[in-house]
């Protein structure tokens, strides 16, 4: 089964990723998780590498970054497809496949290219 989330990150920024679980671990939960769920946790991480600092007020023509994170726990090999999307344009992604308790983390940067209306 594939699912697909959306993570409303600043005001227009958003973030999919497409996963073969129907479940994720946003980094603010605390959930109760058992010996051998199955799950994923995504994260995303200012530029400097910690949950702070996030690009929040850029003019146009300046570069955000970020650092994009998953971890699988799913016990299997998964190809997660990342998609990110600015007010309503999809501006990049890529796919990455872990292994079972693998880390990836991909830095991303964006551009804004027009005035976004609040």
């Amino acid at each position: 089964m594939r699912t697909k989330i959306f993570i409303r990150c600043w005001s227009d920024l958003k973030i999919t990723v497409i996963i073969g679980s129907p479940i994720v671990h946003p980094p603010a939960a605390e959930p109760i998780i058992a010996p051998g769920d199955n799950i994923t946790e995504f994260y995303i991480l200012g530029p400097n590498g910690t949950a702070s600092d996030y690009p929040t007020n850029l003019t146009v023509g300046e570069d955000g970054k970020e650092i994009i994170g998953i971890e699988n726990h799913e016990y299997t090999n998964v190809t997660y497809q990342l998609e990110v999307w600015l007010s309503g344009e999809h501006i990049g992604g890529n796919s990455i496949e872990l292994k079972h308790n693998e880390t990836g983390e991909s830095p991303f940067t964006f551009r804004v290219v027009t005035v976004i209306p609040k």
